[in-house]
């Protein structure tokens, strides 16, 4: 019998924002996923797979999780797809404990952005609110990005996440996530 030489190269580990771009191509292309397909089809673990799925679903590109362990995308097409994503500014949240955050802000929210000169850790930060609680800050580190965010997203609603985790040094909990402006 002869040897059969299969070649089964691995591939190349994507960066997580390539990774992100390259799962959102591929839903689109399906329609109907599970997690368990992105883990195959890029070699990734769950956690990894799961976090992209969960970004794709707080942009508005799928559906949540049926009763059958599957999603839908609500692009139908790349065209849709390339509007969200040319549409769509991210910018990262970022909050400490003694400034009203607490456990109930954890988790996906919906809200506004308003100026805010206060922030003692940032002069030109950018508050987000849900339901007129505060739940973080854009840290903009200048004046310029500031009014530039400003005048470009005053007023037009944001959703994203809050997550929590704990500065051991400074002994005390610290919040932080992502925030999508369309």
């Amino acid at each position: 019998m002869g040897h059969i030489d299969v070649e089964d190269k691995p591939k190349k580990e994507l960066s997580d924002k390539e990774l992100f771009y390259e799962v959102a191509n591929f839903v689109v292309k399906q329609g109907t996923f599970a997690t368990a397909m992105i883990q195959r089809e890029f070699h990734v673990g769950y956690m990894r797979a799961e976090r992209v799925v969960d970004k794709l679903e707080r942009m508005g590109i799928v559906t949540p999780i049926s009763v059958d362990k599957k999603r839908n995308t609500i692009c139908k097409n790349h065209e849709e797809l390339k509007q969200i994503f040319c549409n769509t500014k991210i910018y990262n949240i970022a909050g400490i404990n003694h400034r009203g955050l607490d456990d109930n802000c954890l988790g996906n929210f919906e809200g506004t952005l308003q100026a805010e000169t206060d922030n003692p850790y940032d002069k030109y930060a950018i508050a987000i609110y849900t339901k007129n609680r505060h739940v973080g800050y854009i840290p903009c580190g200048n004046q310029e990005l500031w009014e530039r965010v400003i005048k470009e997203h005053k007023g037009i609603p944001c959703r994203g996440y809050i997550d929590k985790g704990r500065d051991e040094n400074k002994k005390c909990d610290y919040y932080f996530g992502e925030v999508y402006v369309r």
